[in-house]
């Protein structure tokens, strides 16, 4: 039920693009897509504490350490709620000028001005909610938690799409968006107070919980910074130097690109808290393992999915939009790169995270952060719109070159190991797309993408056994967990 929800907001988030497009235009979807960014950009304002809290309140809980437990859930308190305070405060007085810099447009300042506002009172509530979130995540809870979590999504997307077709200004979204996030930060305590046999006690925290959730946070932060900055900062250079629509069109662009993160995002979430619970004189083993194997079924999913959305990416932004644009699909088929690298890595960053190797993690973010504001501004004001989705990509190649190196040193990872996990799968989805590539008819409806999408997927499937990319005992494997779903 949770994926099947999870895929159908997934989906909905489409819509609202479309939707946004259409009815506030290439100006109006640019000051969306801007809002939209601020939210996902949380990293810079949360320091990665929620995150952190999740993988503490689990190693403390199998631990069975109450006190400590405790004690960390009151250093939260004591450090993110006075920060989302903050949040919300200097957000609001900072967003007129934020407004008139990014947009530059008097029919859009003043509701780009009070969207953005409102944005940031969402971000101080989802940097207080994740106190729940972090409790729920640490006690093995995370389907129920993603559950809502997608249920209030889709409640927020079906809204965003009605209000959208009764004319509704930005100012109006920005309000929606709040009373969503309400609503799931209410269900969340409700699932707490039911299901976690935890309850605060209030107290002042001593030293050293604080510094414990800090020593996790960090790189955390500086994990999720980069993520934050690959996926959203370019749409801010391009709206200084570009204009909004080209923020706008970005959004389109990396929205198409990055389904290829869906499935392993909704998959990995658990794995960093799962990992940090193990213990034992296995432990260790047992951790590379879960992190091969989901590495392994990461792949299996994204080389066949970037193979998919490169070959019909045309045909899919023209039942998306109405209509392709080649300046979209060229960003959509430069991005897939990127989010294909990442999605790659995800497995192996949060298996690192869950056995306390945060340095290695560290030498990704460090890169990505140094080097991709500066080398986006360069080539957007050389090359305009195709020097954003080009300086990310060469910043990504580079920071995944240094990643993958440092984590075969760290974890005495021979070459073949990478070659014997990744070459299987992604031969098979170069097969794939040479046998699609041969078909002659080129879909142009939904129908007929959806054909083509099928019949690829027989014959990846076809090219995955016969190589041993999928074997039985993944059958097997799958088959199990699908019984105890």
């Amino acid at each position: 039920m949770t994926a099947a929800t999870s895929g159908i907001n997934f989906l909905l988030g489409f819509f609202v693009l479309a939707a946004a497009r259409r009815e506030l235009g290439d100006v109006g979807l640019g000051v969306w897509s801007l809002a939209l960014g601020l939210l996902a950009m949380s990293a810079l304002v949360d320091f990665g504490l929620g995150s952190a809290l999740g993988i503490l309140v689990a190693r403390h809980a199998g631990g069975g350490d109450r006190t400590r437990l405790n004690d960390t859930l009151n250093a939260y308190l004591a450090t993110a709620f006075p920060l989302a305070l903050v949040v919300a405060v200097a957000g609001a007085l900072a967003s007129p000028w934020l407004a008139g810099r990014l947009v530059g447009d008097p029919a859009w300042n003043a509701q780009a001005s009070s969207l953005f506002a409102l944005m940031f009172v969402v971000l101080a509530m989802q940097m207080a909610g994740s106190l729940i979130g972090g409790v729920l995540v640490g006690y093995q809870m995370l389907a129920t938690f993603r559950a809502w979590h997608v249920f209030w999504q889709m409640v927020k997307s079906l809204g965003t799409l009605w209000l959208l077709s009764h004319q509704a200004n930005l100012t109006m979204l920005g309000w929606w968006m709040v009373l969503g996030s309400v609503g799931f930060i209410a269900t969340a305590w409700g699932v707490w107070m039911r299901r976690v046999p935890l309850r605060l006690t209030l107290s002042r925290p001593s030293p050293a919980a604080i510094r414990e959730l800090w020593h996790v946070a960090v790189p955390l932060q500086l994990n999720r910074l980069a993520s934050s900055i690959l996926g959203q900062v370019d749409k801010f250079v391009l709206a200084l130097l570009v204009g909004a629509a080209a923020a706008g069109w970005y959004e389109l662009a990396a929205r198409l690109a990055g389904a290829l993160l869906f499935l392993p995002g909704f998959m990995l979430a658990a794995l960093a808290p799962l990992i940090s619970a193990l213990a034992g004189g296995q432990a260790r083993e047992r951790a590379l393992g879960l992190m091969w194997l989901s590495s392994r079924y990461v792949g299996l999913m994204v080389f066949p999915m970037a193979g998919f959305i490169f070959l019909y990416g045309d045909s899919l932004l023209h039942w998306w939009l109405g209509r392709s644009d080649a300046q979209v699909l060229m960003a959509c088929r430069v991005l897939l790169g990127v989010f294909l690298l990442l999605s790659l890595q995800q497995p192996f960053v949060d298996s690192l995270l869950g056995m306390g190797k945060h340095r290695l993690v560290l030498r990704f973010a460090v890169v990505v952060i140094l080097a991709n504001i500066p080398a986006s501004t360069l080539l957007v004001s050389v090359h305009g719109f195709a020097g954003a989705y080009w300086a990310t990509l060469l910043v990504v190649l580079a920071a995944s070159a240094i990643f993958f190196r440092a984590v075969s040193v760290e974890l005495d990872i021979p070459l073949s190991r990478w070659t014997r996990e990744w070459f299987r799968p992604m031969t098979a989805a170069g097969l794939t797309m040479a046998a699609m590539s041969l078909v002659p008819v080129r879909p142009l409806s939904l129908g007929q993408t959806m054909v083509c999408l099928g019949l690829g997927a027989c014959c990846y499937a076809l090219f995955a056994l016969a190589l041993g990319a999928f074997t039985r005992e993944d059958v097997c494997r799958l088959r199990e967990a699908w019984v105890q779903r």
